[in-house]
């Protein structure tokens, strides 16, 4: 087979912004409603380096603590909390969030995922994860080995502890090798 890759043309797709600070536009407020048990709303940030998108889910339960970081954002925006709650839906969200320029935070998470691999979840996670572009006052640390410090390890449950043989059973390998 003969591949040929002279007409593809380069990715137009952003890049995904690593951990650290960055100072971001906010382009845009998407709602998604297809799950009516999980409705949440997206805020996508873009900075020169590429792209984040972040998660606000909206249920009754998680609303409280989506609506706290929501009115973070609008902070940073110089947006008052009176016109935040004037907003009846994502449309007016938007409308009000679209083209302010703040910092963000984005902070990790590892996990191990189910095939036994080290992964990292990227997100708003810290208390205090955006300010005013001027603002000086959000720090991103790094730990002596040069890996970044603002990771949260999330300790994995321990697995199913082996329980000692029958009486009369030998522990022996049974693998040949």
């Amino acid at each position: 087979m003969e591949l040929n890759f002279d007409k593809v043309q380069e990715s137009n797709y952003p890049d995904w912004l690593d951990l650290g600070i960055h100072e971001v536009e906010l382009t845009g407020v998407e709602s998604n409603e297809d799950n009516p048990d999980k409705p949440y709303l997206t805020v996508v940030f873009v900075g020169k380096d590429g792209q984040h998108k972040e998660k606000f889910y909206m249920s009754e339960k998680a609303m409280p603590i989506s609506n706290k970081k929501l009115y973070h954002i609008a902070d940073a925006c110089d947006i008052t909390k009176e016109a935040l709650k004037e907003c009846p839906d994502s449309d007016a969200l938007n409308n009000l969030f679209v083209n302010h320029k703040m910092k963000i935070k984005i902070s990790g998470e590892e996990y191990i995922n189910r095939d036994e691999e080290k992964r990292m979840q990227k997100g708003l996670f810290a208390r205090k994860f955006c300010a005013k572009i001027d603002d000086e006052n959000l720090y991103f640390t790094h730990n002596k080995q040069g890996e970044f410090g603002d990771v949260k390890y999330i300790k994995q449950p321990e697995r199913a502890k082996l329980v000692d043989p029958a009486p009369g059973v030998t522990k022996t390998k049974d693998v040949p090798f």
